[in-house]
């Protein structure tokens, strides 16, 4: 089996019957769902609402009501958060909700698509759909979750949230510094963010391949919360995973091992077969006087 093969085996593991495989997709899946931010309950209550349609007219057919109303949630709810951080632009809390609005939020495009009729005859039409995020530029909100961090450093939730969206946006290794400076610090996680920090940190080194430090942050997320469903089944991702691979990279390392061999065989015989030629050559001289 090759590498890429190999690969995509250990692929088909990690997302296969998975309820952690939505974090592996990089675009935004599911956003914050915490508490509301502390006076702009009315606001995050509209986001929340943004989310919960949002996420059930991507599995299902939308209604043209469903579809307006949505429309209506996204572009209200964009324009509250904008307004909030204009008014108070030390908010962190302003900040958290506008980032939140434009990374995870859902909102109705219109696409073209070319059909043909029952007498084949093309057409173009306009279709509705529902995508996430409240614009195709993910920096806008990243750096209102980054500025909420700033304005408040204290609140592990903050942090929590920017990093899990950096993972999102394909920002590992930043998400992985975020994270991993949250829990050194004096003040610490609650539990509930050290568990999600845990397995998001998990779930980083899973991509990478780095085995033994997912394994290790899935630990330290059961010991902070013994009874977390995530972290077992990140366990048997990874015990999955890495029976997977270890075929491969034992014949691998072996095949590492008897190359130096091998080619030292082969040039041992090369010089041997060399030196009887040499030895040869002057016996037929002989011969031939």
């Amino acid at each position: 089996m090759s590498k890429a093969l190999l690969r995509i085996a250990i692929l088909v593991v990690m997302c296969s019957g998975s309820a952690l495989a939505a974090q592996t997709a990089r675009k935004p899946t599911e956003g914050p769902t915490k508490e509301a931010p502390p006076g702009l309950s009315q606001q995050w209550l509209g986001f929340q609402r943004n989310l919960s349609l949002g996420g059930t007219l991507t599995a299902r057919t939308a209604t043209p009501q469903e579809l307006n109303e949505l429309h209506q949630l996204a572009d209200g709810g964009l324009a509250a958060a904008r307004k909030a951080v204009a008014q108070k632009p030390t908010s962190a809390e302003a900040h958290y909700l506008l980032g939140s609005c434009l990374l995870y939020g859902y909102r109705v495009v219109g696409t073209t698509q070319t059909v043909e009729d029952a007498d084949g005859v093309a057409r173009t039409e306009t279709v509705r759909r529902v995508v996430q995020g409240l614009t195709d530029d993910y920096g806008e909100g990243l750096e209102a979750l980054k500025r909420a961090t700033v304005l408040d450093p204290g609140r592990g939730r903050y942090l929590v949230d920017y990093a899990a969206a950096l993972y999102d946006c394909d920002r590992g290794p930043e998400a992985e510094g975020v994270l991993k400076a949250a829990w050194a610090a004096p003040a610490g996680l609650t539990k509930a963010e050290k568990m999600e920090a845990a397995i998001l940190l998990s779930s980083i080194s899973f991509d990478e391949w780095r085995f033994r430090e997912a394994r290790e942050w899935a630990y330290s997320a059961l010991s902070v919360a013994p009874e977390n469903s995530a972290g077992l089944q990140r366990l048997r991702q990874l015990d999955a995973a890495q029976a997977a691979a270890a075929p491969e990279a034992g014949a691998a390392e072996a095949a590492a091992t008897l190359a130096p061999e091998a080619a030292g065989e082969q040039s041992a015989d090369e010089t041997e077969a060399s030196g009887q030629g040499e030895e040869e050559a002057p016996a037929q001289e002989n011969v031939e006087e």
